[in-house]
């Protein structure tokens, strides 16, 4: 039952403070990649998943902590695809004022990164995953959330790259 669903995965992570040498505040694999990274070594497609990602900046006198969480939304992913958005594709929601730069997850000073992945196999069943936890299940709140308050994010110039070691229980490429 759980086949599918143990081969799908996510991990990733940036900002501009860990450029500077920073220590990381978001739990995240991969962090310092400067990417999100989206994965599904099934053979199968994964018709719908979210992935909820988490924005620390630090205010302009470096005071505050200001802590956001956002989703990127992806349909039918293919099967035994590697899917790579660079930091500076990952726009902050999906309507921008006219003549304004697009917000991007390491626009501000800080950090960023992953924290929760909702998807749906290809037989309609609901999985949640985190970075330490596969369970079968509803959208998690850290994705539900943010999606009610309208932050989505919009993924532009991803690179899909075909996962050479796809439908077997070893690690993807």
């Amino acid at each position: 039952m759980r086949d599918q669903a143990s081969k799908v995965t996510y991990w990733g992570g940036g900002g501009s403070a860990l450029e500077r040498g920073a220590t990381d505040t978001v739990p995240s694999r991969g962090v310092g990649s400067a990417a999100l990274h989206v994965l599904n070594r099934s053979p199968d497609p994964v018709p719908a998943a979210q992935v909820a990602l988490r924005v620390v900046t630090k205010s302009a006198d470096d005071e505050e902590l200001s802590e956001e969480t956002w989703v990127l939304s992806l349909h039918d992913i293919p099967p035994c695809t590697h899917i790579t958005y660079p930091q500076s594709a990952l726009e902050l929601g999906a309507v921008q004022e006219a003549g304004t730069e697009p917000l991007n997850v390491s626009s501000g000073d800080g950090i960023w990164g992953p924290v929760a992945m909702h998807f749906v196999d290809t037989r309609g069943r609901e999985w949640r995953r985190t970075q330490t936890s596969l369970k079968e299940g509803s959208m998690p709140d850290a994705v539900a959330k943010p999606l009610q308050a309208h932050n989505f994010v919009v993924g532009t110039e991803a690179k899909v790259r075909e996962v050479e070691s796809c439908g077997d229980a070893g690690g993807g490429g």
